[in-house]
């Protein structure tokens, strides 16, 4: 999973990843939206940006251990 509200960081790692068949992207464009798709997936690794809009990459790394979470972020 990728979260980060940067259009242009965003538009680089999905040209970099999207052909590889290993990997299956999922996006949001802040921690808000990545806590809302956590409660349907559980992603294998998080990559996320700190400073962003409704919850920053901190506070959504607090919100992960407190869900109990065990994926590399």
């Amino acid at each position: 999973m990728f979260v980060e509200d940067d259009s242009v960081l965003n538009d680089v790692f999905r040209r970099k990843y999207q052909e590889d068949p290993r990997i299956r992207l999922i996006f949001a464009t802040n921690g808000k939206e990545a806590e809302d798709i956590l409660t349907r997936v559980q992603p294998d690794v998080l990559c996320t940006g700190i400073s962003m809009p409704k919850v920053d990459g901190l506070e959504l790394l607090k919100h992960i251990q407190e869900m109990g979470y065990r994926f590399p972020v």
